[in-house]
């Protein structure tokens, strides 16, 4: 029993009592004050990824181990908006860059690590800059109205 599909289909569309709507998907960016939060979440998540990467494999054998128990210590409370956060990464980069591996596979590691702590400096600088520019416009503007 096989059933043609155009008999069970309408042959005309009334154009009477109908409506018509269009549905724009188009996503809006949101504002950068907006994305902070965000990118904020994106520096611990990056700070985090270098944590673990240098709990894997001890790259420095031992002489970071100070500054990267600080900024484990730092991720878990997620303070990556301070300045005591920034000097321990900041510290941990430019040991990174002047260390050198001897295979391949170690320099790797290292870039790798280097790149999660790269990303969360960026991340939280940029985090930082636009906190500290909003907190001068909203003190310049309250200023102007009490004038």
């Amino acid at each position: 029993m096989s059933t043609d599909i155009t008999t069970l289909l309408p042959n005309s569309f009334s154009t009477q009592n109908t409506r018509r709507h269009l549905v724009f998907t188009a996503e809006a960016q949101p504002d950068e004050l907006a994305r902070a939060a965000i990118s904020a979440a994106d520096a611990i998540a990056a700070a985090r990824a270098a944590v673990r990467a240098y709990e894997a494999d001890s790259i420095a054998e031992g002489v970071l181990d100070p500054a990267f128990r600080a900024l484990a210590d730092l991720v878990r409370k997620r303070q990556v908006l301070d300045d005591d956060f920034r000097e321990a990464a900041e510290e941990a980069v430019e040991y990174l860059s002047r260390l050198r591996a001897d295979d391949p596979q170690s320099e790797q590691e290292i870039s790798r690590l280097r790149g999660f702590l790269a990303d969360a400096l960026a991340l939280s600088y940029r985090v930082a800059d636009l906190i500290t520019a909003e907190h001068d416009i909203r003190r310049r503007r309250s200023l102007s109205v009490k004038r």
